[in-house]
């Protein structure tokens, strides 16, 4: 059955064949004072809960964080509200151009936040192009305008409200050309 002589009550008897093992453990725990010191893999890590400063961690879903920054190769974001959005490289903020048939005097809502654009080539003097939109289905606030004469192309451009609707006005005008550019996609 062993020597149990070993475990009596009081201070254990260490003897010379388990010091080493001991001494082992104890210089890998002072080298070690501060945590993983890059040497040791770790290659399964399961953690299902509890938080690191303060930040949620583990569970089945995301839940939320609080970081003063982000660093990442690539991202995407479904839903935020950002307060100051900073960005270095590419960042892919509108959608595609909309070139659908958009007509004169005619009320359109927006779908997503975007701008509204119309250009035309007058063929008399004094021609223009208005823009109108609001939150009413007939818009009434004037937010862009353009007047010129013959031969010069008269542009106009403005941002809508998601939910807002808009309408172009023209006087004079034979071809007018009307896009949507959404912001996001």
């Amino acid at each position: 059955m062993g020597n149990w002589s070993k475990y009596q009550t009081g201070k254990p008897d260490v003897t010379d064949e388990y010091q080493s093992s001991i001494d082992l453990i104890a210089d890998r725990i002072d080298n070690n004072e501060n945590g993983l010191n890059g040497d040791d893999a770790l290659t399964s890590i399961d953690i299902n809960g509890g938080a690191i400063d303060g930040t949620p961690i583990g569970a089945s879903s995301e839940s939320t964080g609080n970081f003063s920054t982000v660093t990442a190769s690539s991202a995407t974001i479904t839903t935020a509200e950002i307060t100051n959005l900073v960005t270095s490289g590419t960042a892919d903020i509108f959608g595609t151009w909309d070139n659908s048939t958009y007509s004169v005097a005619t009320n359109y809502q927006a779908s997503t936040d975007g701008f509204v654009m119309a250009y035309f080539t007058p063929l008399g003097s004094f021609c223009g192009l208005s823009i109108y939109t609001d939150s009413s289905d007939t818009p009434s606030a004037l937010r862009a305008r353009s007047h010129g004469n013959s031969g010069v192309t008269l542009y106009v451009i403005t941002p809508v409200k998601k939910s807002d609707y808009f309408r172009i006005e023209a006087v004079c005008s034979t071809s007018i050309t009307i896009n949507w550019l959404p912001i996001g996609s």
